[in-house]
């Protein structure tokens, strides 16, 4: 029987234990690491596509829900919290099989809005939003080139709530593309681009989907100082055409499950992507650096 991690500190960080599975197995017990296997059939099928491509065009994004996702969203949205607790970033969810299962199941979804050979980016992300913190500030994930002039996109943004996302425990708020002054078109200023009355709440339920264009004005909410209030926790993946310039120097193949070296060589990625917005201790950020750099010879990915 695997033993139960406790008195965690940042030792870790000192040694190898990141490296580990054992490590991340007894932290999650109840998630896997390249022991299982998920149904990857798509969760969303269409009859009305043309409808929810008009509705992506015009207001840049899509709200899909009651998912049904076929991986354990509940025990997800526990490890994360059990991260958290033991003073890790949420990031290091992905270092778990079923955090990339549930994107393998969003296949038709991605197959239509993009291509049959689209790319997953090496951009990803976990955020676990309690009381009186914010999410991310106001921001376009792309700011130009990642529309088509006739506003279909290259590349696409996939956000997922793990918990109810509310405008009390924080929830994406976005501004329609549709009344966006500077949407697919060139930025002229670094102004609102928009007026405030048309700015609009997404609550959504755990295991709702939304997407959205890399170009849309979007933003996380605070969350209320009521204790009441359960944390917000969410993940987002990004995507790309096949037939487009990559956004980004390494693509990934959407429906291969990276190995657990390679998982934590993407996550490094990520938490040295990410330090400026986080603030991460020098010594986290010393961690992620020193494993790339140590076994990018071993990696497949760096």
């Amino acid at each position: 029987m695997l033993r139960k991690v406790e008195n965690l500190n940042e030792d870790y960080l000192s040694n190898d234990s990141l490296l580990t599975k054992e490590f991340w197995v007894n932290l999650n017990p109840y998630l896997n690491i390249e022991n299982i296997v998920y149904d990857n059939q798509s969760i969303i099928s269409y009859k009305n596509f043309v409808q929810d491509q008009n509705h992506l065009v015009k207001l840049g994004y899509l709200h899909k829900k009651n998912s049904n996702f076929k991986v354990p969203i509940s025990l997800m949205k526990k490890s994360i919290a059990n991260l958290v607790n033991y003073k890790l970033p949420p990031v290091f969810a992905f270092v778990y099989d079923e955090f990339w299962y549930i994107q393998f199941q969003l296949r038709m979804l991605l197959e239509k809005f993009l291509d049959k050979n689209y790319k997953q980016l090496p951009d990803f992300w976990a955020w676990h939003v309690s009381s009186g913190q914010s999410g991310w500030g106001p921001h376009r994930d792309k700011v130009e080139g990642s529309l088509f002039k006739n506003s279909l996109p290259k590349s696409l943004t996939v956000w997922i709530p793990l918990s109810k996302a509310s405008p009390d425990n924080s929830c994406m708020y976005i501004l329609p593309a549709n009344k966006d002054n500077f949407y697919n078109k060139p930025k002229l200023n670094k102004n609102f681009p928009g007026a405030l009355s048309d700015i609009r709440a997404l609550p959504a339920e755990a295991g709702d989907v939304l997407m959205w264009t890399q170009e849309l004005y979007h933003w996380g909410s605070s969350s209320g100082e009521d204790s009441l209030n359960e944390p917000r926790i969410s993940i987002a993946f990004e995507f790309q055409r096949s037939d487009v310039a990559p956004f980004n120097t390494l693509l990934l193949e959407p429906n291969l499950l990276p190995t657990f070296n390679d998982r934590l060589a993407l996550i490094s990625m990520q938490i040295l992507q990410y330090t400026h917005m986080y603030g991460f201790k020098k010594d986290l950020v010393y961690w992620a650096q020193s494993y790339i750099e140590k076994y990018k010879k071993e990696l497949s990915l760096v």
